[in-house]
């Protein structure tokens, strides 16, 4: 039996995508209050029969910081994707480190009792260390504490010294560390938001430069990694091309049709932006679109290797311009 946890999320819908064209069965773990929205537009996207690949995946309610009954519901579990993860509380953000790690904990530990075959854990690229541009980062760069780090990145990086302290246990697992994903979801949230408001007319850019991934090529990476005995107690780096932010937003642009931003956005200005943002969250209660970290990143050029996970897996990465242009005919399909 496989389990997936995040599935109400953009790549847990993906990875679901992905293994109910492989499996019969699968289960996916989901907090009583949350939808299934997000799930329902990717298998929407891509499938004509997407109610029936819906009906492979057996819903069921888990409280995953409730150590007891996550032990119980993973009876008879042989393997585990664990994609659940808070990104962003307004009120409260380094609460995300109390929860992501404690989830993460329950999850190998409750994996450990069970003994669960294979894991995998998405973590991500703001895990690992900064290598100031200078050179491209790889699994093996060091991370270094700072005020830089967002709580977000440091609950990922805690949430990998518990994975490897499972793996020290005996657990099966490997962690993935994908860049920044793009993918159809809730056009506003995430990465899926910048196609929304790319499209309404955002007119600033910055010059940073990140990694890059399609959400179904994570998805494809982590099962191929779960299926190679080799991946066990390693990391992987799943990122397809390292692109500027400017080059990505005029991609954007073009596919949707629309004026690509124009004016750059000094660091003074994104400053100013992501206080208004956070300011509008607390009237709103929604997410604001850009954060304090988010602003910082920006202008970051951190460029990574993804040449360990090609090599054992013999992988070809969809190149970013054609999930660009895929993502924007959805996007515009669905704004019609």
């Amino acid at each position: 039996m496989i389990v997936v946890t995040g599935g109400t999320g953009m790549l847990g819908s993906y990875l679901l995508l992905e293994l109910t064209a492989r499996h019969h069965r699968i289960v996916a773990f989901k907090r009583p209050n949350s939808n299934l929205n997000i799930t329902q537009k990717v298998f929407n996207a891509f499938l004509s029969d997407a109610d029936e690949r819906l009906n492979r995946i057996e819903w069921v309610d888990v409280v995953l910081t409730d150590y007891a009954e996550l032990c119980l519901k993973m009876q008879g579990v042989d393997e585990v994707y664990h994609c659940a993860a808070e990104i962003l509380s307004p009120n409260n953000s380094y609460g995300i480190i109390e929860r992501n790690t404690e989830i993460s904990s329950n999850l190998a530990q409750a994996a450990i009792h069970n003994q669960v075959k294979k894991f995998c854990f998405v973590s991500s690229i703001a895990a690992l260390g900064s290598a100031n541009g200078e050179t491209l980062i790889t699994e093996e760069t060091l991370w270094k504490e700072g005020q830089s780090n967002s709580p977000y990145s440091k609950s990922k990086y805690e949430s990998e010294l518990i994975i490897w302290r499972a793996i020290a246990e005996g657990l099966n697992a490997v962690i993935v560390n994908p860049s920044v994903i793009l993918g159809v979801g809730d056009w506003h949230k995430g990465s899926p938001s910048l196609f929304k408001t790319i499209a309404k007319g955002l007119k600033y850019y910055t010059k940073g430069i990140t990694g890059f991934v399609d959400a179904s090529d994570v998805a494809k990476c982590m099962i191929d990694l779960m299926d190679n005995e080799s991946s066990f107690g390693q990391s992987f780096i799943v990122s397809s091309e390292n692109w500027t932010y400017q080059n990505a937003f005029n991609r954007i642009a073009d596919h949707l049709k629309v004026k690509a931003p124009s004016l750059y956005a000094s660091f003074f200005l994104s400053q100013l932006a992501w206080r208004m943002e956070w300011f509008k969250s607390r009237i709103t209660g929604n997410a604001p679109v850009i954060t304090k970290n988010s602003a910082k990143t920006a202008y970051k050029v951190l460029e990574y290797d993804n040449q360990k996970i090609k090599t054992l897996l013999n992988f070809s990465f969809k190149p970013i311009e054609s999930s660009i242009a895929d993502i924007a005919a959805i996007y515009v399909k669905s704004e019609s």
